[in-house]
């Protein structure tokens, strides 16, 4: 009896100790990107969202210096709450749940990522 409680306890705290890495990254990404932090948000990317990112550098560093600051104080009044982490779907992926609401807007958006793990990293392969 004692061996089955050890192995459940276990179970629990590694799974607890993934969600938590999953959630980190999430949020470490979220946050970059909505300071408009781009480089350090591609960190936490696969290749095709990392240049989906340099792109989005790019098109900034492009923008009136009027525009861009409107675009970048509306980006950093942009919130976000982390809902949930489902990873029954398929071993090494993890799809999380979040919510955005725009700046100046009570209103929440749904969106989710998908996460796969690589070489013992979690990294966002997909936003929707």
């Amino acid at each position: 009896m004692k061996r089955i409680l050890l192995i459940v306890s276990s179970l629990l705290v590694l799974t607890s100790c993934t969600e938590k890495a999953i959630f980190s990254v999430a949020d470490s990404f979220l946050t970059n990107y909505f300071e408009m932090n781009y480089e350090e948000a591609s960190l936490y990317c696969d290749s095709p969202i990392q240049l989906t990112l340099q792109t989005a550098a790019q098109d900034a560093a492009e923008l009136d210096s009027l525009l861009l600051e409107k675009v970048q104080v509306a980006s950093s009044q942009t919130r976000y709450e982390l809902q949930q982490v489902d990873r029954k779907s398929e071993a090494g992926k993890a799809i999380i749940s979040y919510e955005v609401y725009p700046a100046g807007s009570d209103m929440a958006v749904a969106k989710r990522m998908v996460m796969e793990k690589s070489d013992s990293k979690w990294l966002i392969k997909e936003l929707d």
